[in-house]
């Protein structure tokens, strides 16, 4: 299956959002924790977060926007550019904001959503890794309390349990048994009863038929998923993985986890840099671009795309 190729900074591009339209929080570090909007980010790394503006943030081992991670974004590669935003005013926080209180401990996901999830699927995810020392059990160098060190085990990919609950990220998971628990990989693990994305239960997921495939999808015996999100509508027995966050069934395309209304299966093709088009219409991430001609039109390169009457900039018309 070829690996999604879409590069990581066009994608950031393309998910301009106004600043002021999204309400953006505050990024704060204090006391050693980094909170956004008052509520604490128990995964951040204190020591190498920075607050990038217009919502974004990294550590070294995560990307966050609007203080949530962002999965498969890797943040050796991550940089913003205000000349591509709708609203230039969001810049990085020049004034103390105010101090928030920690959060519930709650894991942080991001939900997918097509114009505001910039993503590398080729990209592994970093864990830190769980330490049992005498009676204690800690997470990168902070002590777990409540972890029964006796019977704890590292599951890798950020999970760990005792004989009675599971830690991800070493946040306990609210109501997850450890019966018969397991860490699978890109950030999926399973109990007897519930499979979960980064600590988040995936719902409706059947542990028993659930399989993981690539980049973000998996699915089970009725259902796929993609980053822990349902693709609505996806037949399980027939899904098939294409390229640069498009995907199809016997039925539909799909973008994300949302399928393209209308898009014909049997004249559907992938153009670069997340254009796509069909017998009757153009797309851009998933979203028709209007009065498109798909007969002329071309991507020309860095976000630009023309036809014989316009020219389109990340699916917006420029002329």
């Amino acid at each position: 299956m070829k690996k999604i190729a879409i590069a990581l900074f066009a994608l950031i591009l393309a998910a301009a959002v106004s600043a002021s339209a999204q309400n953006l929080g505050k990024y704060e570090k204090t006391a050693g924790k980094v909170y956004y909007d008052g509520l604490e980010m128990r995964y951040a790394d204190p020591g190498t977060f920075k607050d990038l503006g217009y919502g974004y943030a990294k550590d070294s081992g995560h990307v966050y926007y609007r203080g949530q991670v962002l999965p498969y974004v890797a943040p050796s590669d991550f940089k913003t550019d205000e000349r591509y935003g709708l609203d230039r005013n969001d810049r990085p926080n020049s004034e103390k904001p105010e101090a928030g209180k920690p959060g519930n401990g709650k894991p942080e996901v991001h939900k997918v959503d097509r114009h505001s999830s910039p993503y590398a699927p080729g990209h592994k995810f970093t864990f830190g890794s769980y330490l049992v020392k005498g009676n204690v059990v800690y997470y990168e160098g902070r002590a777990l309390p409540a972890a029964r060190a006796s019977s704890f085990k590292d599951y890798g990919n950020g999970y760990g349990a005792d004989s009675f609950d599971v830690y991800f990220c070493g946040v306990q998971m609210e109501d997850v048994s450890a019966t018969r628990f397991e860490s699978l990989r890109d950030g999926y693990a399973k109990n007897a009863f519930s499979v979960y994305f980064l600590g988040k239960e995936i719902e409706d997921a059947r542990p028993s038929s659930f399989e993981i495939l690539s980049n973000g999808y998996s699915k089970d015996s009725f259902d796929v998923f993609f980053m822990g999100e349902t693709i609505e509508g996806a037949s399980s027995s027939s899904f098939t993985i294409l390229s640069d966050g498009y995907s199809k069934d016997n039925f539909s395309i799909f973008y994300l986890t949302e399928e393209i209304e209308g898009a014909s299966l049997s004249s559907f093709s992938i153009l670069p840099e997340g254009y796509s088009k069909d017998r009757y219409n153009v797309y851009y991430l998933g979203v028709a671009i209007e009065d498109a001609d798909p007969s002329s039109f071309r991507v020309i390169g860095n976000g630009m795309a023309e036809d014989g009457r316009r020219r389109y900039r990340y699916g917006e018309i420029v002329r």
